[in-house]
């Protein structure tokens, strides 16, 4: 955030967040969670905004169920969301309800002279390559 604001990366194109939940919450949970906007992505809208120091002047979403379960109670388990903010710089945000491989959480800030990369926390971030390729330990199965 701070090298953010202090045009490190210069006028910054676009903020991405990606936010996937890792077990599925269950049904009884989701009935009294407000909804994926209220429960999921708050947080998302939170850290971008706090990332860039304004707030959106236009939001878009899509989203659907894909969970029969969870359409069942009148919620949705994949959103996408565009912001735009006063200064011309897009976010977009992607949550979902599950993710089979682990709870994915990432951040990507784009600006004309840097990247910004926030990844998946792992519990060793090393990198094993060799001549077969690189691989790298699981993310973690849900959040602590």
């Amino acid at each position: 955030q701070d090298s953010v604001r202090k045009g490190h990366a210069g006028h910054i194109q676009i903020i991405k967040s990606i936010s996937r939940d890792s077990p599925l919450p269950s049904i009884e949970y989701l009935k009294i969670s407000g909804g994926i906007f209220h429960d999921c992505m708050v947080h998302d809208i939170d850290m971008i905004t706090w990332v860039l120091g304004e707030l959106p002047t236009q939001v878009h979403s899509m989203a659907n169920s894909q969970i029969p379960e969870i359409a069942a109670i009148d919620d949705f388990d994949n959103v996408v969301t565009t912001l735009i903010f006063p200064s011309g710089t897009i976010g977009i945000i992607n949550v979902n309800r599950f993710a089979s491989y682990g709870y994915d959480q990432r951040l990507e800030v784009f600006g004309m002279k840097a990247m910004y990369e926030a990844n998946n926390g792992r519990p060793n971030n090393a990198v094993r390559s060799s001549e077969k390729g690189s691989a790298v330990d699981p993310i973690f199965h849900s959040f602590p």
